[in-house]
């Protein structure tokens, strides 16, 4: 058990850390019908998007393009300058770098205002990626806030719709110091039958191509990933990490030491008895499935792989983004540990 209640080995980083209750109340869910194409699954997604009420809503947001990035008047690779409709430049901040290469010069960004009074004007939430992988209309819109990811776990974990938690008796903490580091949830349970559950999130904002029609990888930070299996073959998985491989772990070079010990921290957590997972939220809709990014790091592959068969539960939810801001959630979708 991890409750503070039970085992005191809790510890927040903040003294006034969120607390949300869950309800009983489950929305009902989306009928799943069987797919014969790829077409035929983008075709449900504009009906989802049609019948269904946005999990939540960031709205409204401004479209603009990127001009460059760092911006020209601040040398900092966290702004960009981006080119309104109207003709006017302004200086918007991106949380995100350049989205695994998402985020390059003439890209279509979708940015929420800033409140006046600091250096950026704007904030980039979604970016457009463009290719055959996206689907028909050949684009689809990428979260390309980290805090996204957030913001819709808490929202999962509110409405109960993932297949975990959802009770009454459940109270929801972030940011808990717990092991050899923080966790992004904690779910405690009054309950004394039921576990309480550690919960670490992943944002997922890159995907693989067909090695036909990839785009050409113009830099380290391009995050370009092929399958070569038949192209009526070929689904598009959601990867991750995604980034250039600068950082070091154990001597080896990796994308990312930090998540790599979260899931160091996760295994160690779930061998002592506790109930440990690790959500990778895909905020794009044009993927049928995650995977680890062994191309761009092995190392957190083998750690997820080793976390898995310590018991750790490895799963992912699928959302989706329209222009106006509104996020819509499509359900859990298949892990594959294997690739």
């Amino acid at each position: 058990m991890v409750s503070t209640r039970r085992s005191g080995r809790i510890q927040e980083t903040h003294k006034a850390a969120n607390k949300t209750k869950t309800t009983k109340t489950k929305p009902s869910k989306p009928k799943k019908s069987k797919k014969s194409s790829k077409k035929s699954e983008d075709s449900d997604s504009m009906h989802l998007t049609a019948t269904l009420k946005p999990l939540l809503a960031i709205g409204p947001l401004i479209r603009g393009l990127v001009v460059c990035r760092p911006s020209k008047s601040i040398r900092s690779p966290y702004v960009a300058d981006v080119k309104l409709a109207d003709g006017s430049t302004v200086i918007a901040h991106t949380p995100a770098l350049d989205v695994g290469g998402l985020m390059h010069p003439g890209a279509e960004v979708w940015m929420k205002a800033r409140p006046p009074g600091g250096k950026t004007s704007h904030s980039v939430e979604l970016v457009t990626c463009k290719g055959p992988e996206c689907g028909p209309e050949g684009e689809a819109l990428v979260g390309a806030h980290p805090r996204l990811a957030e913001l819709v776990t808490k929202k999962l974990l509110e409405t109960a719709v993932l297949p975990f938690g959802g009770r009454e008796s459940e109270t929801v903490r972030s940011q808990v110091t717990l092991g050899d580091s923080r966790v992004d949830y904690v779910i405690e349970n009054s309950d004394s039958d039921v576990s309480d559950i550690i919960l670490e999130v992943k944002n997922v904002v890159c995907a693989d191509y067909h090695s036909e029609t990839a785009p050409k990888k113009v830099n380290d930070n391009h995050c370009v990933v092929t399958s070569s299996v038949p192209a009526e073959e070929y689904k598009r998985y959601g990867i991750f990490p995604w980034g250039r491989v600068g950082q070091e772990f154990e001597g080896k070079k990796v994308v990312s030491e930090r998540a790599i010990k979260h899931l160091r921290n996760l295994a160690k957590l779930q061998k002592k008895g506790e109930n440990a997972k690790v959500l990778f939220v895909i905020s794009r809709g044009d993927c049928e499935g995650f995977r680890a990014c062994h191309e761009q790091c092995p190392v957190f592959a083998e750690e997820l792989a080793k976390a898995s068969s310590a018991g750790v539960d490895v799963l992912c939810a699928k959302v989706h983004w329209n222009t106006n801001g509104d996020c819509f959630y499509h359900g859990m979708i298949d892990v594959d540990m294997k690739k």
